[in-house]
């Protein structure tokens, strides 16, 4: 299918033929009609994409900070690795379409295929001919309703939101700033609602259009506050809505002059929002309201509503998103609102480019609003995109068959995401032969985007087609943690052997299905557990096997913050901080003892309620079978800049102290040996030990029970916190060896 891409990088736009998205449950795969440019939003887009690194590092000042303390942790080659990855990826635009339902999810209820809809959002009702939207994002057209006009529901529920976070009450004279395409649309919603709209823009083109849509006044030029104070009979404006965008916080100040004593000043626009003395005086002497407008309504980020579809009850929130869009249908369906002359150009989708020039450089001055861009009526998804597959499962090749003697590893990436990207396929090269045969994400676009960036010999309309390719010799599984075990599972059944990145699975009953499928397939499965293969954990495994145990151990671990509505801090996707990373530390510290987990207490910090909090700060303790004591310091709270990772290990007369996996110290009969490593996080050496056994026919390099021990902790540790520190085995121990010390 066609889409209209651009590299971040380069800056350059483009319409890409890719692989079409695949149906998920929650959402709709919509045949696209029609979709609208949005020239201020992605405009922006797109000139930023455009600018040069020092451009871009001036427009988002915050991820330079992030790059910066990256740098201080990680070093600058890994830094610089991971900020090229980010950079060089292609991103679809849009976010308002229209077209036909091809398909509904699982779990989707009042829609049927053959259904118009509109549908709105950011990576969902892309420039592409077909999208996946989920069901909340989706509202039907009604009929009389044409594409066109359908296209420009979400502009529609922007300038909704704003007009309802101004709580204007009947008959209200309502002022807009900023004559573009939000405010001709807002100027005409509020005519449409019985206001009296009174529109200001600097372009005089802008204020005749407004005039001719049905404003009752429009200006621009001097004088504007004067002519505001007249409209309304010297009482002032309710309210005035800011549509503009400007890095002058002048528009602020003639919005306040405008309003009336106790009026609102709503800011829907990017406006600079920086109030000189005199500014908040005439505020405060106005008593006015200063409140914004959070593009499409409640919903917005919200991933309870866009990603999972949970609806607000009616009677608490009366217009979401999804709302708002109906609400526009609607008023276009009575006749209410008027649309003539905003949709002012026409492009087939072909001409994308043409059409975003027009946004960009306009070197005529032509005059513009609306841009629509219009899709082939039959969709042809493209043979280029289909894989080959390997026939009946008669064909599955045993592990006991598929040792490769040397020859490349047929890898197929199921995922490709920022961690894929920016760290585990560099870390490939070198790592051994392989071939990268195949990839398949749930966005055409990911993973065209992959197959050109990285060589990848084809693209694969989903997870079944990848692992029916007949030269995919395993599966590596970069999806997000929610959907690792039924994946792993499918590969194994399906003959493949198997790399994962942690979790394996979420919780018992998934690392249940996990466990027998690997019995049942005598393939080779290997979670991405990194740190036992770094230089620094290599070093302080020699010194620990030479040293008379039991151990007591603590490993600190400086994690840094991420949001509370990250995907990550989920329980049913992501599974939690210490379920989704923690694993990466329990696996060290039973690499270095070479013992299992038997037993943990775990607490987390209180929050200001004095509730126990969530994984984000964790103390665990947990005792191993061969004695051993540890604790494991999971920590969020602290300083992002300061080092991440430090254990230190006690136990015959020893201590040894390795910080970062780069500096070891071991400390022995009152002599101390010191080493200086790379640093590595051992990502490559993994990959290779993971190749080798492949292509040796030798054994797993983290042997299964091992995996299943170091989830199982993971369960336990996060049981115990919840519980506030009681005791959990790792396993019953009616299933326990005999136990040292317990």
């Amino acid at each position: 299918m066609q889409q209209v891409t651009q590299n971040f990088k380069t800056g350059e736009l483009s319409v890409a033929n890719v692989p079409a998205p695949s149906l998920r449950p929650g959402g709709l795969l919509i045949r696209t009609e029609a979709s609208v440019i949005s020239a201020g939003t992605e405009g922006s887009t797109v000139r930023t994409a455009q600018r040069g690194l020092v451009g871009k590092a001036r427009e988002r000042p915050d991820l330079v900070r992030q790059v910066l303390q990256t740098a201080q942790r990680e070093g600058i080659g890994a830094t610089i690795q991971k900020v090229r990855a980010r950079l060089d990826t292609v991103k679809g635009l849009g976010y308002s379409a229209s077209g036909v339902v091809i398909g509904v999810g699982e779990g989707v209820e009042g829609f049927s295929v053959g259904d118009r809809v509109a549908c709105a959002g950011v990576g969902y009702a892309c420039h592409a001919e077909v999208n996946w939207v989920p069901r909340n994002l989706c509202a039907r057209i009604p009929a009389g309703v044409g594409p066109d006009a359908a296209a420009l529901a979400t502009l529609g529920a922007i300038a909704l939101q704003g007009i309802h976070q101004a709580e204007l009450p009947f008959g209200a004279s309502v002022g807009v700033v900023g004559l573009g395409l939000i405010g001709q649309i807002t100027g005409r919603l509020l005519s449409a609602g019985g206001y009296r709209v009174f529109g200001v823009d600097v372009d005089p083109r802008a204020v005749e259009e407004a005039r001719a849509g049905g404003i009752d006044e429009a200006c621009g030029g001097e004088r504007v506050a004067e002519r505001a104070m007249d409209f309304t009979r010297q009482q002032g404006l309710d309210a005035v809505i800011i549509t503009a965008s400007s890095n002058s916080g002048a528009v602020v100040d003639l919005a306040v002059e405008m309003v009336r004593d106790r009026g609102v000043v709503c800011v829907l626009g990017g406006v600079r929002i920086d109030i000189p003395k005199s500014v908040k005086s005439l505020f405060y002497d106005k008593e006015a309201r200063l409140v914004f407008s959070r593009s499409y309504g409640p919903g917005r980020y919200d991933p309870d509503y866009e990603e999972r579809g949970f609806d607000y009850p009616l009677g608490y929130v009366r217009w979401t998103e999804g709302r708002n869009l109906q609400l526009f249908l609607d008023m276009v369906s009575r006749g209410k609102l008027r649309l003539d002359g905003i949709l002012t150009h026409e492009f087939p989708v072909e001409r994308a480019e043409d059409a975003f020039q027009l946004v960009t450089q306009n070197a005529s001055g032509e005059r513009f609003l609306g841009i629509v861009l219009r899709y082939p009526e039959v969709l042809s998804r493209g043979a280029a995109a289909e894989a080959p597959t390997a026939g009946s499962s008669t064909e599955k090749i045993r592990n006991s068959e598929r040792a490769l003697g040397g020859s490349p590893v047929g890898i197929g990436l199921l995922g490709v995401g920022n961690f894929a990207r920016g760290t585990l396929l560099p870390a490939l090269a070198g790592a051994g032969p392989y071939r990268l045969v195949g990839v398949s994400t749930s966005s055409g676009l990911t993973a065209a985007s992959a197959r050109d960036h990285f060589g990848i010999a084809r693209v694969h309309e989903s997870p079944t087609a990848l692992l029916a390719d007949g030269e995919v010799d395993a599966a590596f599984v970069l999806t997000r943690h929610d959907s690792h075990a039924d994946l792993v599972v499918e590969a194994l059944d399906a003959g493949r052997h198997v790399f994962v990145e942690k979790p394996l699975a979420l919780n018992e009953a998934q690392l249940a299905r996990v466990a027998e499928a690997q019995a049942r397939n005598a393939a080779v499965l290997m979670v991405g557990y990194n740190r036992r293969f770094s230089e620094g954990a290599q070093a302080l495994r020699k010194a620990v096997d030479g040293t008379r145990g039991p151990f007591q151990i603590d490993l600190r671990v400086n994690a840094g913050a991420i949001p509370g509505d990250h995907w990550y801090q989920d329980p049913a996707v992501g599974g939690g901080r210490i379920i989704g990373e923690g694993g990466h530390f329990v696996d060290l510290i039973g690499y270095l003892l070479g013992a299992t987990p038997v037993t943990v207490r775990a607490e987390s910090l209180a929050d200001e309620t004095g509730r126990w909090g969530g994984s984000d700060n964790v103390a665990a303790t947990i005792r191993w079978s061969d004695g051993s004591v540890s604790t494991l310091r999971y920590v969020a709270a602290g300083d992002p800049s300061y080092g991440k990772e430090r254990v230190e290990v006690m136990g015959g007369g020893m201590v040894a102290v390795l910080d970062d996996l780069k500096r070891l110290e071991v400390s022995r009969g009152g002599k101390v040996e010191r080493k200086r490593f790379r640093g590595g996080k051992g990502h490559r050496e993994e990959l290779c030990a993971f190749l080798c056994a492949i292509s040796d026919g030798t054994a797993e390099p983290i042997p299964m029970a091992s995996l299943m021990a170091t989830s199982r902790a993971t369960f336990a540790i996060e049981r115990s916190r919840r519980r506030g520190g009681e005791l959990e085995w790792v396993q019953p121990p009616a299933l326990e060896p005999a136990v040292v010390g317990t």
